[in-house]
């Protein structure tokens, strides 16, 4: 188990203080790739959701839903051009994933949720791992803050997951390490972005909204071993809230950069016709 757990740590440190550039790849890879890291978690999230009648219909829903996206956007990755590396951690995000998805499609139990709860781990490394060699500049320049806040997704997600893992299964089902841990770097993050320079009014906008949520959601974190229903609720929906406002914070990020790109390109035009009829006249 500490061996684990020292994993999943030095996972979470790499991913999240490395800056990251491996390979020439679009912004729909890389949004591909961030998706699924968020989906490894959502996944067993909306499943233990379910095993715990907590808005049951509702869950099997969302799961069904998610069980296509993952999908969906592993799909997608597999036309893309790889490295031997990428194609390394595509296989494995794969293999992790189909087993995963035949514990999904039988009745939930305690032993599947048990497997379920660790492949979640495992799968979370995988897609993380892809994500990071396929992170490249193409993003441009927000790339940082992009990617922190697709992770910020991941982790309310994550933050959940463990919460719910240990209603179902007790202490064995998650440790309150990872718990703490995904607590402390989901802070830590969110703080980081908050005070961000580039922010505009509109990414502002969209953070408070999750600063909002986050204080329900880490107050029903803190007292993760209480069994009132209410507090178990307050995370399956605070979670998901926290992942559509972040959701728009990329958008957001990805606007301004998109803007700025457009301005620097116009502004290189006038030299860069003044260039060509100097060529043309000679």
């Amino acid at each position: 188990m500490l061996k684990r757990i020292c994993s999943i740590a030095a996972f979470c440190a790499a991913f999240m203080f490395t800056s990251l550039a491996q390979a020439q790849t679009g912004p729909d890879a890389l949004n591909h790739a961030g998706q699924l890291r968020t989906l490894s978690q959502r996944v067993p999230k909306l499943y233990f959701q379910k095993a715990l009648d907590l808005n049951a219909g509702q869950a099997r829903r969302a799961l069904a839903t998610a069980v296509d996206a993952f999908d969906r956007h592993l799909q997608a990755l597999d036309g893309i051009a790889m490295t031997p590396s990428m194609r390394k951690s595509y296989v494995k995000t794969a293999t992790l994933w189909a087993e995963c998805r035949s514990l999904l499609s039988a009745p939930p139990d305690k032993s599947g949720a048990a497997k379920l709860s660790y492949l979640a781990d495992e799968l979370m490394i995988a897609t993380g791992k892809l994500a990071f060699l396929l992170e490249s500049d193409a993003i441009g320049s927000n790339a940082r803050l992009i990617d922190l806040s697709m992770r910020q997704s991941m982790l309310a997600q994550r933050l959940a997951k463990v919460y719910l893992a240990r209603r179902l299964l007790g202490s064995s089902g998650a440790s309150l390490v990872d718990l703490e841990q995904a607590h402390s770097e989901f802070k830590t993050a969110l703080h980081e972005l908050t005070s961000a320079p580039e922010n505009t009014q509109k990414t502002r906008d969209a953070l408070s909204l999750a600063v909002a949520q986050w204080i329900f959601f880490e107050q029903a974190i803190k007292e993760a071993d209480k069994g009132e229903r209410q507090l178990a609720l307050n995370v399956s929906t605070t979670s998901e809230r926290i992942g559509e406002s972040m959701g728009d914070v990329v958008a957001s990020y990805e606007a301004a950069t998109r803007a700025a790109a457009k301005a620097e390109g116009a502004q290189k035009t006038p030299a860069t016709t003044a260039v060509a009829q100097r060529a043309k006249a000679r």
